[in-house]
């Protein structure tokens, strides 16, 4: 899947977001596990292993970021900020600079 498919793909209004459960600025599951997956593509890791990543920028347990990507909880919102910021240069396509 492409980065723009995945951007399209997990854009979702406030009323979505709100329809959903979610509120401010959290994200809805299917854009954490887009985040996640654009991370695993381009640093060539397996499901586990990009959640492993993922889990690790945040200083958290696999589990809680599986139950992210599930719904079985929310992510707070600073929680997705950091997560942005901290693998935006491995999303932008530049994960080889950081090896």
């Amino acid at each position: 899947m492409t980065r723009t498919a995945t951007n399209q793909q997990t854009k979702a209004t406030k009323g979505q977001k709100e329809k959903a459960g979610f509120t401010g600025d959290a994200p809805l599951p299917d854009e954490v596990k887009a985040l996640r997956q654009n991370v695993q593509e381009v640093m060539g890791l397996n499901i586990t292993q990009g959640q492993d990543y993922c889990a690790a920028k945040l200083w958290t347990s696999r589990r809680a970021w599986q139950q992210w990507e599930t719904g079985d909880r929310n992510m707070h919102p600073a929680f997705w900020e950091l997560a942005q910021i901290k693998t935006a240069v491995i999303r932008n396509g530049e994960a080889s600079r950081n090896k």
